[in-house]
């Protein structure tokens, strides 16, 4: 065979072969194109913090029944208390929740009693628990509302009657705490108008009993942040968290652990499933990895509630994600689908697709074939 007959055979089989290599090309092209993804993802974590989105305010957390109620970060602190008692500082005992009877003395007051918090860098709190046995009299904390661009924080590391503490950063905000029945308050480093002979302590424990005509102590916060600590009763504490869903703009899922660094606050295996692609398989994150999610679109968390077995709180959250990423330190593995799932998954697509790359290829080796013939 001559040197030109070997030429024009190996130009056909090329020809022949055009379409193939098109194709081959197109689908490795494909494969490597990532592009935002709608995902849904389940998981459980010891805590979240995420930046609220939308346009109008969003309620946190429902009125719900706890055992106690935990305030920092707060501005003011105002109620009107039909009768109030304060524990004599000095007489006290060992005994710090429940002083003995005898350290208790009737006070005069002046309502509204207003507690102001002192020195900030003291940590300035307030505990709201009921003085009763009767559950009935326990205190109710909420609702708790956040506006677009809060930061929310939450952490609760155990339940049913774990201590979920929550922080809402970036603004202010307010709160309510019901107490119906008899209660007890415990102040540290805060200052008090409108109560009579309050002495110099780094805590005081005061208990006494609201008006009727206004069982509630209206929470302020500083200007900046708020922060809540609740004692959750069994029966309660699958009511905590809003049901109508948070939109938000980011989420994070990571703790400072024992040397200071940041780890992985999964305690449970993620999953991440694909809702316009069902038949693509939910991915699964184990627990031990970090989830890293960026770029956020109509994202909201769907649910917050606790998690089976006490491994803290369970979320459900949906929307368009540009960065769904999971994995150690060394390795993240991506988790957006590829334009190649999107094209694969629709059997419209993968043959409009297929044809349109085999009707390019033989177009282009006919015509090529065509121009060799017409050069003899």
């Amino acid at each position: 065979m001559t040197r030109t007959k070997r030429r024009v055979l190996t130009r056909r089989i090329l020809l022949l072969l055009l379409p193939t290599v098109l194709m081959i090309t197109a689908v490795l092209v494909l494969m490597g194109w990532r592009f935002p993804t709608r995902v849904t993802i389940d998981l459980t974590a010891s805590r979240v913090l995420f930046a609220v989105g939308g346009s109008e305010p969003v309620r946190l957390v429902r009125s719900v029944a706890v055992r106690s109620v935990t305030v920092e970060r707060f501005a003011r602190v105002t109620f009107s208390p039909e009768h109030l008692e304060l524990a004599d500082p000095a007489r006290r005992g060992s005994n710090r929740d429940r002083p003995a009877e005898p350290a208790w003395k009737l006070v005069a007051i002046t309502p509204p009693v207003l507690i102001e918090s002192d020195d900030e860098t003291l940590q300035p709190a307030l505990t709201f628990e009921s003085a009763s046995s009767d559950q009935n009299a326990d205190p109710t904390f909420g609702p708790l509302w956040v506006r677009p661009t809060a930061r929310v924080t939450i952490e609760m590391r155990s339940l049913p009657d774990g201590n979920p503490t929550i922080q809402v950063a970036g603004q202010p905000s307010s709160a309510v705490v019901s107490l119906p029945g008899s209660f007890q308050l415990m102040a540290s480093y805060a200052r008090a108008s409108g109560i009579a002979g309050v002495p110099r302590a780094d805590l005081l424990m005061y208990r006494g009993r609201l008006s009727t005509a206004s069982p509630f102590v209206e929470v302020v916060s500083q200007p900046s942040a708020f922060v809540a600590s609740l004692t959750l009763r069994p029966d309660t504490a699958g009511d905590l968290f809003s049901t109508s869903g948070i939109p938000v703009t980011a989420a994070s899922f990571t703790q400072q652990g024992p040397r200071g660094t940041a780890e992985t606050a999964l305690t449970g295996d993620a999953e991440v499933a694909y809702p316009d692609y069902p038949a693509v398989a939910a991915a699964r994150v184990k627990a031990t990895d970090a989830i890293v999610l960026d770029g956020l679109h109509q994202f909201r968390i769907e649910e917050i509630s606790g998690a089976a077995e006490g491994k803290g709180l369970h979320l459900r959250m949906s929307g368009v994600a540009s960065r769904v990423t999971a994995g150690s330190p060394e390795f993240m593995r991506d988790h957006r689908l590829t334009r190649f799932d999107a094209v694969w998954r629709s059997p419209g697509l993968v043959a409009l697709f297929g044809i349109a790359v085999w009707a390019f290829g033989t177009t282009l080796g006919g015509y090529r074939l065509y121009r060799e013939i017409r050069s003899r």
